[in-house]
């Protein structure tokens, strides 16, 4: 059985009604059969929870007096801010670290913890970022700061520390991810990349032309100016073109092709769950340096309605030494959400004058 088979047979429907908080903490813990909470055995890939770490860094309880209408309501929120590593895992793509679900609660003592539930059907998972390296620049996913809080019931004491959480994540897998290279030719047509015969791409004729090369003059420099070592002393003869370009994507099956990040995956993902393939992200790319960049503003729609398939969008200002002539679209072949859980210990909550129950 295939690794991806195994996902979706432990990727069963979750629980109508689970306890949602944020919180974070330091390492997860599996190795312990009673760490584990009354849940469906297969709802959950306990075999995955050492490949995440949680570092916890502050925690912080606040209260506030709320004037509604005459009548003082009283809020408490305790913040765990900290940073989300992933380890070693075959096939991840990135994790959905806004909105992390808590199953148990206890206080020092084996107590339940009292506190606001939350639920949701959406998901928005964490993107690429850009990092220095060796003087260039490449895409990188690193830790993820997290700043996660916690709604304390206002009718219950909130107890000095926490003794155990139980929760857990979700995260995106993958059999690979493909990059789809097409010409920035707004007259190119409909395209069928040879890694995804399936799956046929082409730009929106209304996007103007990829921008060619910029031409500069100099420009007289005043006597005693410093001249830093990225001093530039040119300017361009035109305004600075921007490349824009508008793209569509869809399936020859008909199946529409999901966008990861959008307001359909934000509210929406357990209604339109992802199918065989997943839109990341689009990129600028040169076929002659072999050198890409994410596109900064760029923003991507699902196709579920719309005939011509998911609509693609990106802009950004063309640099001096940029020659891009390809755009590249990112996707992740047969993805699948895995809950990836975490057990946390002994989180203090200090500088308060609540006492355990």
């Amino acid at each position: 059985m295939s690794w991806r088979a195994e996902f979706k047979r432990f990727l069963v429907a979750a629980s109508s009604t689970i306890l949602g908080m944020m919180l974070l903490c330091c390492i997860a813990a599996v190795d312990a059969s009673e760490d584990q909470p009354n849940v469906e055995p297969n709802d959950l890939r306990w075999d995955l929870a050492e490949n995440l770490e949680f570092r916890w860094t502050t925690t912080d309880l606040s209260a506030k007096v709320i004037r509604d209408q005459g009548v003082d309501v009283f809020e408490r929120e305790l913040t765990i801010s900290g940073t989300l590593h992933i380890l070693e895992l075959e096939g991840f793509v990135t994790i959905e670290r806004d909105r992390p679900w808590i199953l148990r609660v206890l206080d020092a003592h084996g107590n339940a913890v009292p506190c606001e539930f939350g639920q949701w059907s959406g998901r928005w998972y964490e993107s690429n970022v850009w990092l220095p390296d060796s003087g260039m620049r490449t895409s990188w996913f690193g830790p993820s700061s997290l700043a996660l809080r916690f709604p304390a019931n206002p009718d219950e004491p909130v107890p000095s520390s926490l003794g155990q959480i139980v929760g857990y994540v979700y995260v995106l897998l993958a059999d690979e991810i493909l990059f789809l290279d097409i010409p920035f030719d707004p007259d190119g047509g409909w395209h069928e990349p040879e890694p995804a015969p399936d799956l046929q791409i082409c730009i929106d004729p209304t996007t103007p032309p990829c921008p060619g090369p910029l031409e500069y003059i100099p420009v007289e420099v005043l006597a005693g100016t410093p001249k830093g070592l990225w001093a530039f002393p040119y300017r361009p003869t035109t305004p600075v073109p921007l490349y824009s370009y508008t793209t569509w994507i869809r399936s020859k099956s008909g199946a529409p092709v999901m966008a990861l990040r959008d307001r359909m995956g934000l509210y929406l993902r357990d209604d339109y769950p992802l199918g065989d393939y997943a839109i990341l992200r689009t990129e600028l790319y040169d076929s002659v340096e072999q050198t890409s960049v994410i596109v900064p503003t760029q923003e991507i729609k699902s196709g579920v309605s719309d005939v011509r398939g998911t609509w693609c969008r990106g802009q950004m200002e063309k640099g001096k030494y940029d020659a891009y002539d390809t755009i590249r679209h990112v996707i992740a072949v047969h993805p699948v959400e895995a809950k990836i859980p975490f057990v946390l210990r002994d989180i203090p909550i200090l500088g308060t004058e609540v006492t355990d129950k």
